[in-house]
């Protein structure tokens, strides 16, 4: 069978990371693979290590030049036919003639009970109401078949959207690869605990929070906040703020279970995620977690994190001290989150449900 798998359209974040593991995961794989980078996915692949029956093409998603990137596209799918077409995440502002299957990764849309529409202006509610009216018509267009991250997500964007159930999917995230082939040790000393936000400063992600949280905790434990920020994101975002924040800077993927090696706790006071591979990381590495109370998070993390308020530096500070002073707690969450892994699919695994997913879609057009 031959599949066009399509990255064009990605910009940055965990569905570029989804989509390196899941190309990287397919090496062994005989069909044959037409992969559709752009200049931000290719960096994630050393096309050398794939066989013969890879193709790599490299095709940059630009709104200004919409027409250019649909026309190169369609020529690619003309070229080399595919038999299904699988765009990791949409939109894919292209709407191939192959049967096409879309990943959906976008939570504003499903999770309008969030309390990041309480909190942002109305600029930026009008910015994302036009664009909401943008995706959800292409959306809809592009695909046939779509995947979603959890169950919740799919009944949400099922009901969003007005798309058949029988047509959604639901594939869980995982841990990249490199999170399996790093050797932990015990964690350093409590000595200063290190509370480890491994993100980029979008709205969402609410990390604005930690600059009302940190101070709370000075002179009742030693405590360390470690951000993954641009140097520039931070200077500007954290002015003035209590030095006991700490930027690293971006790190790539292959720091990142060091990051957690070294860190006590996993802070994420995010306020929408559809997913987030960083709640596995932390059960992996034995990190205890404390993130937002919202739903999302508690259908992923379960009985493994402790849930508090986003919005409230004050409960957010006591849950941090409360854990820092209970052993057992943190014992517990460890525990529980290598159990709760269980319930995520492996990057193998995933990229096998994937391909499983394009053969029968394409077996149900032929029979």
């Amino acid at each position: 069978m031959k599949i066009l798998i399509n990255t064009s359209n990605l910009k940055q974040g965990g569905g570029v990371q989804v989509a390196n593991s899941f190309i990287n995961s397919l090496k062994k794989e005989t069909d044959e693979f037409i992969i559709v980078l752009n200049r931000i996915t290719e960096k994630g692949i050393n096309k050398k290590e794939f066989p013969e029956n890879f193709i790599f093409l490299t095709v940059h998603f630009e709104f200004i030049k919409f027409f250019k990137f649909i026309k190169q596209l369609n020529l690619i799918e003309q070229k080399f036919k595919p038999h299904i077409v699988f765009s990791v995440f949409g939109p894919s502002y292209w709407t191939p003639k192959a049967r096409h299957i879309m990943g959906y990764a976008i939570p504003h849309y499903v999770y309008r009970d969030s309390p990041f529409f309480q909190r942002i202006s109305v600029k930026f509610k009008v910015k994302l109401i036009i664009t909401e009216i943008i995706h959800a018509y292409f959306i809809k267009k592009n695909a046939q078949i779509y995947i979603t991250e959890t169950e919740d997500v799919r009944i949400r964007l099922s009901r969003r959207f007005n798309i058949p159930k029988k047509n959604i999917h639901t594939v869980s995230n995982s841990c990249h690869q490199i999170f399996n082939n790093y050797t932990y040790s015990e964690k350093p000393s409590k000595e200063c605990y290190s509370i480890l936000t491994l993100s980029a400063f979008y709205p969402h992600k609410n990390l604005d929070i930690i600059k009302k949280v940190a101070p709370l905790l000075e002179g009742k434990i030693s405590a360390r906040f470690i951000l993954t920020l641009p140097k520039e994101t931070f200077e500007k975002e954290f002015k003035g703020a209590s030095d006991t924040i700490e930027n690293i800077g971006p790190q790539p993927i292959e720091k990142c279970p060091e990051l957690y090696q070294n860190a006590h706790l996993m802070f994420l006071p995010t306020l929408l995620e559809c997913f987030t591979a960083s709640y596995l990381e932390a059960f992996l590495t034995k990190t205890p977690i404390i993130t937002s109370n919202l739903s999302f998070a508690k259908d992923i993390c379960g009985d493994a994190a402790v849930f508090v308020n986003p919005t409230d530096p004050h409960e957010i500070a006591k849950a941090i001290i409360d854990l820092y002073n209970d052993e057992c707690l943190q014992s517990q969450l460890i525990k529980n989150g290598l159990l709760r892994l269980n319930k995520f699919e492996t990057a193998k695994k995933r990229a096998e449900i994937y391909l499983d997913l394009c053969k029968t879609q394409y077996k149900s057009q032929i029979i």
